[in-house]
């Protein structure tokens, strides 16, 4: 659980490490930053100090537009795949560790994306963001 826990803390981490160029103003107000990794990756971060949680999402550019007749449903199956744990990790795992400190996670998808969202209070971190 040590290790799975470290997992999401390196998520946050990235997301919070001061990224390299600043997001003009949108048309809500809001500001973030926005960085490439190597592996292409993009990372896009907006801090809102106003509520004690953090919110995580993935997005993933895959979704029913990617299915051809005859293999649909393949990008929801997948979707559901990651709550069934891996090698390293058993079923129901990602909830357990989210529940206990306090958080909780869905996903879903759409024509054009697979989302993995997940929420968990601050202060299940380490260290205040």
């Amino acid at each position: 659980m040590k290790a799975m826990r470290a997992g999401w803390i390196l998520a946050v981490i990235l997301c919070a490490t001061p990224l390299v160029a600043k997001l003009s103003e949108g048309a809500a107000g809001l500001s973030g930053s926005t960085r490439t990794l190597k592996n292409g990756m993009k990372v896009l971060v907006q801090m809102d100090h106003s509520i004690p949680n953090v919110a995580l999402y993935i997005f993933y550019r895959i979704g029913s537009r990617n299915e051809r007749p005859g293999t649909t449903g393949l990008s929801h199956f997948f979707e559901h795949m990651m709550f069934n744990g891996a090698k390293k990790y058993g079923p129901g795992d990602l909830d357990k560790v989210m529940e206990a400190n306090g958080g909780s996670n869905n996903a879903y998808t759409t024509r054009d994306v697979t989302v993995y969202q997940d929420w968990f209070p601050r202060s299940a971190l380490p260290f205040d963001l």
